[in-house]
C-alpha cells in the first residue's frame, strides 16, 4: 500500500471516529486527494449530525467526481431541511451530471420543497434554485427552458434574470430564440441583459438580432449590443459601430470606440477607424476624447498615423483636460514620428502643465528614441524639476537614450551624451535650484477617468467632420481632485517586515499598558522567562512598526541622485558599475546607497557578465558588516546575485544577525550561491575561505529552529533546493523532521507552506512521519495541522490524473 493510500485509510477511520472538527478536516482532505476509494465513507457522512461535516462531505464528493454518489445526494436533496446543505448538493449534482441528476435539479428549480427552512426573512430555496439553474445551464439542459421563462416572469421572488439569461445562452438552440424575443419585446433593462447574454453565443441569428438592437431607443441597450457584437467578433458590423461613435449618448460613443478597435483587424479598417476616432476630438466629453486616443494606441503600429491625424493629435496636447493630453502623448510615442519631438519637448519643459502630462511626454520622447541637442538639453533641465515623477521619467529616458548612443557612437557628443548626464546626476554634479535645507513638498491630487464632465447637449450631435481645434474650456470641475500616478517605486526594505501577528499585537498592547502604570502602584510579582521573552519580542515589534511609520522627507537634490541610481539599473556599462560602487562606499545618504546597491543587484541578475561587476564584491562584503539595516539588506540580496563564492563566508555570519530580514536574505543568497554560483577557477574568482555545501546545509538546518517564522520558512525553501544535490541528500530525513516540528510552532501558521516544501523533498517520508503523529495526537487542533500537511503532500497537481 502506497503512503497516499495509507493516508486515505487513516483519514477514513478518522471520518468515522473523530469529533466534529476531525470529520470536517478529514472530509476536506479526502476531497483534495480525489481518490474514489473514499466515496463510501463520505456518502455515510451525508447524514452526519453536524451540518458542517455534511457540507464538507458533499463538497468532497464533488471534487472526487464519482457518479456513484448521485442517488444518495438526490435523497438528501429531497429530504434534508437545511438550505445550506441542499445548495451545495445542487452544485455537486450539476458537476456530476447525467439525466438522473438533471431530473432532480429541474424539480428543485421549479418548485419550492416545503421542508426547507427559512433563514430569518430569507428563503433558502432561492439559493438552492440559483445553483440548480446554473447547473442546468452547464449541462445545456433544454428541458429547463420553460422553467427558466417562468422564473423570469415571476416577480414575487428574487431578481435573477441576468443569471437565467446566461443559462439560456449556454443552452443555445431554443434558448437563443428566447433571448432574441426578450431583446425585441421586453423592458429596456431586460433588453440590455438579453443583449449581453447574446454576446456569449456564436449564432448568425443572434448576431443579426444584435445588429438590429444598435438602433434601439434606449442608450443602455445600444451600448450592450455594441459590446456583444465585439464579443462575438462580428467585424461585418464594424461600419455600423463606427457610426455610433457619433451617438448622442456618451456611454454609447465610448462603447463604440472600444469595440471598433477590437474589430479593426486590417490596415484598411484601421485607416477608416482613424478618421472616425479623430472626428471625436471636439466631443464635449473628456472621457470620449481620451478614449479615442487610447483606442488608436491599441490598434496602430509604428508610424501608421496619417499626417492629418498627427496634426490633430499634436493639437490635443493643449487640451484643458490633462487626461486627454496624456493619452495623446502616449499615442504620439507609440506612433514614433520624429516631427512630434518639438511639441513633446516643449510640453516637457513647460512647468505650468500637469505633472502627469509632462511625465507622459518624456516617456513618449523615449519611445521615439531620437537624440538631438534640444531634447538632451530639455531632459537635463527636467532633472531639476520640482515634481518627482517628472524627474524620474527624464532620467529613465536619458538611460534609454544612453543605451542607443552606446550602440550608435555617432549619436551624442561628450557635451550632450545622455549617459554622462545621468552619471553627473548621480554624483551630484548637476546644479539643482531647490534649497538643500528645505524638504520637497508636493501636493497630492486625484486624476481619474470618471471625471465630471461639463456636458453640452447640442455639441455631440454636431461632431461630423474631422476637427483639429483644441477645446478652450476644461470639462473638469474647479473643485475636482486629481491623483498623479507615479512610476512604481521599489519596495522599501523597511516595508518588507512581516505583518505583526494577532498575538504579538496583543502583547504590544500589554507593553503599552505596562508603561502607563501608575508610578505608585505595587511592585509586580516575578515574571516567568517565557513572559519576559514574549514581552521583549513585542517591544521589538513595536519599535519596528514605529520605524516603518516615520515620515521621510527629501529635497530635490538628494532625490535626483537617488532616481539616477535607480535609473542606472538598466545600464550595462562598466562606468555604471564604477559609479554605483563609489556611491555605495562613500555616500552618507543611506537611501541613495541602498538604491545604488539594489541597482548593482539588478544588473547582476540581468547581465552577470557586465564588465567591472565583480569589482563591487569587496565593498558589498564590507557594507554587509558595517552598514545600517537597509543597506545591509540590500548587500545580502545583491551578494547572492553576483554568483561569486567569495561571498559565502560573510553571508554565513549574517545568519546570526539580530535582524530577521537580514537572516532571510542571507539564506536566500547562500542557496543561490550553492546552486548557481560560478566556478571560482573558471571565472578567476579569488576565494580566501572555501565553504563546502555541507557546511551551508548544516547552517540552514539550524535556521529551522529560528524564532522567526519567515526565517524558518526561508530555510525550508533553501533546503528543498539544496537537497536536490546528490552530495547533500543524506540530510533529507533530518531536514524533514525539523520541518515537521517547525510547522507546528506559533499556532501552526506554517503547516501548509511546510507541507508544500516537504512534498518537494520527499513526500513518502513526510507522510510516514505525519501518519505516526496523527495516531498519537490527542487534540483535534493538532490533528488538523497534520491533516493540512497531508493534504499538501498528496493533493493532485494541475493535469494530474487521480485514480
Amino acid at each position: 500500500m502506497t503512503s497516499q493510500h495509507q493516508a486515505i485509510a487513516a483519514l477514513t477511520r478518522l471520518l468515522e471516529t473523530g469529533d466534529e472538527a476531525d470529520r470536517c478536516y478529514a472530509a476536506r482532505a479526502l476531497g483534495v486527494f480525489g481518490d474514489h476509494s473514499a466515496v463510501d465513507a463520505l456518502i455515510a457522512r451525508l447524514r452526519d449530525e453536524d451540518i458542517d461535516a455534511c457540507v464538507d462531505a458533499v463538497e468532497a464528493l464533488r471534487e472526487i467526481g464519482s457518479s456513484k454518489a448521485i442517488p444518495s445526494l438526490i435523497e438528501s436533496l429531497e429530504n434534508d431541511s437545511s438550505g445550506e446543505i441542499c445548495t451545495v448538493i445542487a452544485t455537486t449534482l450539476g458537476r456530476l451530471g447525467g439525466k438522473e441528476a438533471n431530473d432532480a435539479l429541474l424539480k428543485v428549480a421549479a418548485e419550492r420543497p416545503e421542508r426547507l427552512d427559512w433563514d430569518d426573512d430569507w428563503d433558502t430555496w432561492w439559493d438552492v434554485q440559483l445553483e440548480a439553474i446554473r447547473a442546468l445551464g452547464n449541462a445545456r439542459e433544454e428541458r429547463a427552458i420553460d422553467t427558466l421563462i417562468n422564473i423570469m416572469d415571476n416577480h414575487e421572488h428574487q431578481d435573477i434574470e441576468s443569471e437565467v439569461l446566461k443559462v439560456l445562452a449556454q443552452i443555445e438552440g431554443e434558448g437563443i430564440n428566447v433571448l432574441i424575443q426578450r431583446l425585441q419585446q421586453t423592458a429596456s433593462q431586460s433588453r440590455r441583459r438579453a443583449a449581453k447574454a447574446l454576446g456569449m453565443v456564436e449564432s448568425t441569428q443572434a448576431t443579426r438580432a444584435l445588429s438590429q438592437a444598435l438602433q434601439d431607443d434606449e442608450a443602455e441597450v445600444r451600448s450592450a449590443a455594441i459590446n456583444a457584437l465585439a464579443e462575438q467578433g462580428a467585424a461585418k458590423y464594424l461600419p455600423a459601430i463606427m457610426l455610433l461613435m457619433r451617438d448622442e449618448d456618451e456611454a454609447v460613443r465610448s462603447a463604440a470606440m472600444r469595440s471598433a478597435c477590437r474589430l479593426a483587424s486590417n490596415a484598411t479598417a484601421i485607416e477608416s477607424l482613424q478618421g472616425q476616432l479623430l472626428a471625436l476630438l471636439n466631443d464635449p466629453s473628456g472621457k470620449v476624447r481620451s478614449g479615442s486616443f487610447n483606442a488608436l494606441s491599441n490598434s496602430i503600429e509604428k508610424e501608421t498615423l496619417s499626417a492629418e491625424a498627427i496634426e490633430a493629435v499634436t493639437a490635443s496636447l493643449d487640451d484643458p483636460n490633462p487626461i486627454v493630453g496624456t493619452t495623446a502623448c502616449t499615442l504620439l510615442g507609440k506612433n514614433g514620428d520624429i516631427s512630434t519631438i518639438p511639441s513633446l519637448t516643449s510640453l516637457l519643459t513647460d512647468s505650468s502643465r500637469h505633472p502627469m502630462l509632462r511625465r507622459e511626454a518624456a516617456q513618449a520622447l523615449g519611445q521615439i528614441g531620437v537624440i538631438n541637442d534640444d531634447l538632451i538639453q530639455a531632459l537635463t533641465e527636467t532633472i531639476n524639476d520640482p515634481e518627482q515623477s517628472v524627474r524620474l521619467a527624464a532620467l529613465a529616458v536619458l538611460v534609454d537614450l544612453a543605451a542607443q548612443a552606446s550602440d550608435n557612437p555617432e549619436e551624442g557628443t561628450d557635451n550632450n551624451n545622455p549617459f554622462n548626464i545621468v552619471i553627473a546626476a548621480l554624483t551630484g554634479e548637476i546644479q539643482i535650484n531647490a534649497s538643500e535645507e528645505e524638504p520637497e513638498e508636493t501636493d497630492t491630487v486625484e486624476l481619474t477617468e470618471t471625471t465630471t464632465e461639463e456636458h453640452n447637449e447640442d455639441a455631440a450631435s454636431s461632431v461630423v467632420e474631422l476637427d483639429t481645434k483644441v477645446r478652450k474650456t476644461s470639462d473638469i470641475e474647479d473643485d475636482q481632485e486629481m491623483t498623479l500616478p507615479t512610476a512604481a517605486p521599489r519596495v522599501a526594505y523597511a516595508e518588507q517586515t512581516a505583518a505583526v501577528s494577532t498575538l504579538d499585537a496583543i502583547a504590544m498592547d500589554n507593553v503599552e499598558a505596562t508603561l502607563n502604570l501608575d508610578a505608585n502602584a505595587e511592585e509586580p510579582g516575578e515574571i516567568d522567562v517565557d513572559a519576559l521573552h514574549y514581552l521583549s519580542l513585542a517591544e521589538r515589534q513595536k519599535k519596528e512598526a514605529e520605524r516603518m511609520l516615520v515620515k521621510r522627507t527629501f529635497n530635490v537634490a538628494s532625490d535626483v541622485r537617488r532616481l539616477a541610481a535607480r535609473a542606472l539599473a538598466d545600464s550595462n556599462r562598466e562606468e555604471t558599475i564604477t559609479a554605483l560602487t563609489t556611491i555605495m562606499q562613500n555616500e552618507p545618504d543611506e537611501e541613495l546607497a541602498c538604491e545604488a546597491i539594489s541597482s548593482l543587484g539588478e544588473i547582476a541578475s540581468r547581465a552577470p557578465s557586465t564588465p567591472g561587476l565583480m569589482e563591487s564584491l569587496g565593498p558589498l562584503i564590507a557594507q554587509l558588516g558595517i552598514g545600517d539595516r537597509d543597506r545591509r539588506l540590500a548587500c545580502a540580496r545583491t551578494l547572492g546575485r553576483l554568483r561569486n563564492p567569495a561571498a559565502i563566508a560573510p553571508l554565513l555570519c549574517a545568519l546570526t544577525d539580530e535582524i530577521k530580514d537580514i537572516r532571510i536574505e542571507a539564506i536566500n543568497a547562500l542557496t543561490d550561491l550553492v546552486i548557481e554560483g560560478a566556478d571560482p577557477v573558471k571565472e578567476d574568482h579569488m576565494v580566501l575561505e572555501e565553504v563546502s555545501p555541507t557546511t551551508i546545509t548544516e547552517q540552514l538546518l539550524n535556521c529551522l529552529d529560528d524564532e522567526a517564522n519567515g526565517v524558518r520558512l526561508a530555510a525550508a525553501h533553501g533546503l528543498a533546493r539544496l537537497l536536490k544535490l546528490e552530495e547533500l541528500q543524506g540530510f533529507t530525513e533530518q531536514a524533514v523532521d525539523k520541518m515537521l516540528a517547525a510547522a507546528l510552532l506559533d499556532g501552526g501558521q506554517q503547516t501548509r507552506p511546510m507541507g508544500q516544501v516537504i512534498r518537494i523533498i520527499q513526500a513518502e517520508l513526510g507522510s510516514e512521519k505525519l501518519l505516526a503523529q496523527l495516531e498519537e495526537a490527542e487534540e483535534s487542533a493538532d490533528r488538523r495541522f497534520i491533516i493540512e500537511m497531508l493534504e499538501e503532500l498528496f493533493k493532485p497537481q494541475p493535469g494530474q490524473n487521480v485514480a
